[in-house]
């Protein structure tokens, strides 16, 4: 496909509640995020067989009532996705913290289809999803909104910094977990958008 024609792929979004009533919607997701998330483009870290959404009902209680995934189709295949990414309220880092004054969304569950990397699409589906944040109308008067990052350094921290994102914390991780050889840092990462 030229160019021009991936620079016209737009991110369509799915509320939670969309999702919640469409089970083959939530289906498709998820076969979707989990064949991403056995994708990893670098060979310290094992193979994970355990897959991101066991089920698709386990898509729900990880949306909320109000996230969003913003996703790419194929335009050869309106049902197949090609990238995507979620939004969900903020509620602390992996390691159950949140510290006074934050609050805001979290981007998560970022991936895209290999034969599709490297074109923008990921990060066309986190605007899509900033945008729908900046502009809740639930965030009362505050004049920024916070959007917050979990990445790993070595995988995609460099990427989120390319993007904005700053280091807020991190923990550094031993050998073996989630299937690193060597260990890893755990990013948290913010950056504040303002409001519309």
């Amino acid at each position: 496909m030229r160019e021009s024609g991936v620079m016209a792929l737009q991110p369509r979004l799915h509320t939670a509640s969309a999702i919640r009533f469409d089970p083959a919607l939530a289906h498709t997701i998820t076969t979707f995020v989990n064949e991403g998330y056995r994708y990893k483009s670098n060979q310290n870290w094992h193979p994970d067989p355990s897959p991101r959404f066991p089920n698709p009902d386990s898509i729900h209680p990880e949306l909320g009532d109000d996230g969003a995934f913003a996703v790419i189709y194929d335009p050869r295949n309106e049902t197949r996705p090609i990238a995507c990414a979620a939004m969900t309220r903020w509620h602390g880092d992996l390691e159950g913290y949140v510290a006074a004054g934050e609050r805001g969304w979290e981007i998560k569950t970022v991936t895209t289809q290999v034969d599709w990397m490297r074109r923008g699409l990921a990060g066309r589906c986190v605007g899509a999803l900033v945008e729908r944040a900046v502009e809740d109308e639930d965030c009362g008067s505050e004049r920024k909104v916070q959007i917050w990052v979990q990445a790993v350094e070595e995988l995609n921290g460099a990427y989120w910094r390319k993007k904005g994102w700053v280091e807020v914390r991190a923990y550094q991780k031993p050998v073996g977990h989630w299937g690193s050889k060597l260990g890893y840092r755990l990013l948290v990462m913010l950056q504040e958008f303002e409001r519309k």
